[in-house]
């Protein structure tokens, strides 16, 4: 299973093809678990829309609450890619030993959500009361499941880093098979257990999330004992936690400020009826999934850049860039064009409601141009988190939800008007309302385009200064 290899030369191209692949069919994995779920709650006989509505609720809420194991994973990558260059495994040992202990301080806060958060975040967001008993037991049962992610999102960085992109996407492969036998097993109620329903994708999905922590111990101890870190290795050194966090930070906070803005557009969707959530939900389905290419891609980019501005060699790491912009518009090209041209088509696999579909075939459409943009962004992120400077990342996603995507889609949405403003301000809010008057509800959908395409340019300035070729990451 062990697969690490030096990227610190070699050819960039074959390095981020062989390392991107098992990123993005593990990215693929992670989407089909949650597909796994849309689907099969969709083939109930009763409830299937509410099934289905219920995952696309869950989705913002569990991407939220795992923002914070994100951005350690992000500081991970940063810091062990950079040390393997250097050849420092004492330093490697560090990092895991005071990563881990820092993510034991994140589980803790996780459970407390779980067990005790989820209703109340529920009802802030509008939740419709036909799911919301559902909705909460579905969600609780992730989040359990999101507290072993991550613990094994410390391996799979650890593992990236190095290297090795083949051991995680293996655990991810027998962990997504294991929720495929249990999904209809536990939803259906086959091989005499009762019928579960939504309760039971959630109990599938908690099964075989524990599988991959079980895997990834195994794979550490089997295949990369030297770099468990010891008992001195995981003694608190506030010096050295400041470090990791100095890159864990912006990325968790890039992560969250993500994670809030699709929650609070969360809000809106739902208040739209459950045949838009529906739709949206299985929308972002297929969104995630033309995004797996540059989510890998990037990833990879992570611990290529990382190792080789260990080993001081900055040039391979601006041709990476180069390599991974190319590669990425190609293939966001031909995604897009099946997004556009094939939407209800993909949307009539899981539903067979034609109002769904077709709400779902307009979200396609439009996200087919915004999805173009926002791959070019996963390129320039890429190359900040690997080379652990973070902030921009943090600052991008920072405007294109908060300072644009989420105004606009409200202002679209008429959210703002007869509010007691001043007369001229009135007259423009009912105008810019007016602009979608007769579909509303694409003003979820429209503000993705101009939001990626303005972060996408800062980013892009950003990269050009080069100030990530000179970025600190010092664990002395």
């Amino acid at each position: 299973m062990k697969q690490s290899r030096d990227l610190t030369s070699g050819s960039l191209f074959w390095n981020l093809v062989i390392m991107s692949i098992p990123i993005m069919f593990s990215n693929f994995i992670q989407v089909v678990y949650n597909l796994a779920d849309t689907f099969f709650l969709g083939q109930m006989t009763q409830g299937a829309t509410e099934g289905v509505a219920v995952t696309g609720i869950a989705y913002p809420i569990v991407f939220l609450m795992s923002s914070l194991g994100q951005g350690l994973a992000v500081a991970t990558t940063a810091l062990v890619a950079r040390y393997r260059g250097l050849g420092e495994n004492g330093k490697i040992r560090l990092v895991l030993g005071q990563t881990f202990l820092l993510n034991l301080f994140f589980l803790s806060f996780l459970l407390l959500i779980a067990l005790f958060g989820v209703k109340p975040i529920l009802g802030l967001l509008h939740t419709p009361e036909a799911i919301l008993v559902s909705a909460v037991e579905y969600i609780s049962l992730i989040l359990f499941g999101a507290v072993m992610m991550f613990i094994f999102f410390i391996f799979q960085s650890f593992a990236v880093a190095s290297g090795d992109s083949i051991s995680p996407m293996l655990i991810n492969l027998i962990s997504v098979l294991l929720n495929l036998a249990l999904d209809p097993v536990l939803i259906f109620g086959l091989a005499g257990f009762p019928v579960l329903g939504v309760k039971g994708a959630g109990i599938a999905t908690l099964v075989s999330r524990i599988g991959t922590v079980v895997m990834a111990a195994y794979c550490m101890f089997r295949y990369y004992r030297e770099f468990i870190p010891g008992l001195s290795d995981m003694k608190p050194d506030f010096s050295r936690i400041r470090v990791i966090l100095s890159v864990a930070i912006p990325a968790s906070m890039a992560q969250t400020t993500t994670s809030l803005g699709f929650v609070a557009m969360q809000g809106l969707v739902n208040s739209f009826g459950t045949a838009i959530i529906s739709a949206n939900a299985i929308g972002n389905r297929f969104v995630n999934f033309i995004m797996m290419p540059p989510m890998g891609i990037s990833s990879a980019m992570a611990g290529i850049i990382g190792q080789n501005l260990g080993a001081g060699k900055p040039e391979r790491a601006i041709r990476t860039f180069h390599i991974a912009l190319l590669m990425v518009v190609t293939i966001m090209t031909c995604g897009a064009m099946v997004l556009y041209h094939r939407g209800d088509k993909l949307t009539a696999i899981f539903v067979n409601d034609p109002q769904v579909i077709g709400f779902a075939n307009e979200m396609l459409k439009i996200n087919s141009i915004a999805v173009w943009f926002f791959g070019f962004l996963f390129v320039l992120w890429g190359v900040f988190n690997g080379s652990g400077h973070t902030r921009p990342v943090m600052i991008a996603d920072l405007l294109r939800l908060w300072l644009i995507r989420l105004p606009m889609a409200y202002l679209l949405a008429g959210y703002f008007c007869n509010q007691g403003w001043p007369v001229w301000i009135e007259e423009i809010l009912q105008h810019s309302a007016s602009l979608l008057a007769d579909r509303p509800y694409t003003a979820i959908w429209w503000p993705m385009i101009f939001s990626n395409l303005l972060a996408a340019l800062m980013a892009a300035i950003i990269y050009r200064r080069k100030t990530w070729l000179n970025a600190k990451l010092d664990m002395n």
